[in-house]
């Protein structure tokens, strides 16, 4: 169900999924000229030094579900004064490959079933695949900053728990102390 097993280091690992953004936060955490404590938006400077603080935690392996590496396949044009197409594209696939794992081999019907459940509660398909992957590969955890997301869909999976970096980073704290 997924590339990657769980191991243990200091305990055992929890599965961590995230999500396009936090991915990309994560992307880049991972380049050289990136500081996220320089960030002007003070919120989004916490959410993205969260997720740097899990991902180099080891306490934690982190996925990215078949939506989302679809979406980095879909790079196809970059935003007015950001890197060239192929550049992005470079990282993106970069990051994915060496940084992250893969879910891989859900049932796709299960999926499907799923996603299609919660279209009743929140309105983006892609959403709703992120989530239903997620909780099909037995994830722990979907890290996320949709703040709509969060709002129609945190209560309506079974395992899965949905929460921003920093939620989930407080967490982790209560649980072993330090991070």
């Amino acid at each position: 169900m997924w590339a990657g097993h769980r191991g243990k280091f200091m305990g055992p690992k929890e599965y961590v999924a995230v999500d396009a953004m936090v991915f990309s936060y994560l992307l880049q955490a991972n380049t050289t000229d990136s500081d996220p404590t320089l960030d002007s938006d003070k919120a989004l400077a916490a959410e993205r030094l969260a997720i740097q603080k899990i991902w180099r935690s080891q306490r934690c392996d982190v996925f990215i579900p078949p939506t989302i590496s679809k979406e980095i396949l879909r790079i196809n044009q970059s935003k007015p004064g950001t890197l060239p197409k192929t550049t992005l594209l470079d990282q993106h696939r970069r990051t994915r490959d060496c940084f992250v794992l893969e879910i891989l081999h859900l049932d796709a019907v299960a999926v499907d079933q799923m996603a299609q459940g919660f279209l009743q509660y929140h309105s983006d398909p892609d959403d709703c695949y992120v989530v239903a992957e997620s909780e099909c590969a037995e994830m722990d955890v979907l890290l996320t900053f949709d703040t709509c997301l969060l709002k129609h869909l945190r209560n309506r999976t079974v395992k899965l728990s949905l929460l921003t970096p920093t939620a989930y980073q407080a967490e982790l704290r209560k649980r072993y102390g330090s991070l």
